[in-house]
């Protein structure tokens, strides 16, 4: 994904410059940013087609990104209950395989505690 991001960013930079490059050729007057901003003022197609990639490009990866997001949480309370229920039983390498199984960051924070406990409090506080 990251690879298509960069991708399509380096393609509407090399567009936008040869667009600023041929419009200021065409006319030799303003240069650098004000040609951009008398751009920006005009309105023209082939510029604001690149603002709407733009505009489309970020509302896809903001979209995306709280997508995976809400995807990847998982419920800390349940989550805490289940290992719970395994260590009062003794049943330590099951808390392990419970923490292994659930996705989420707080799933990987618990496992790799019980992973260090036999290290004791400090060993897992490292982890």
């Amino acid at each position: 994904m990251r690879k298509l991001l960069v991708s399509t960013g380096v393609f509407i930079m090399t567009s936008l410059m040869f667009a600023i490059d041929a419009a200021a050729q065409e006319a030799a007057g303003p240069q650098g940013f004000q040609l951009l901003k008398e751009k920006f003022i005009e309105g023209d197609w082939r510029f604001m087609s690149i603002v709407l990639v733009c505009l489309i490009l970020g509302l896809a990866f903001s979209i995306e990104r709280i997508i995976t997001l809400n995807i990847a949480s998982a419920n800390t309370d349940v989550l805490l209950g289940k290992i719970e229920e395994r260590l009062a039983a003794g049943d330590i390498e099951g808390a392990k395989d419970v923490a292994k199984a659930t996705p989420g960051p707080a799933a990987s924070v618990l496992y790799e505690g019980l992973r260090n406990h036999a290290g004791g409090p400090e060993a897992v506080e490292k982890a």
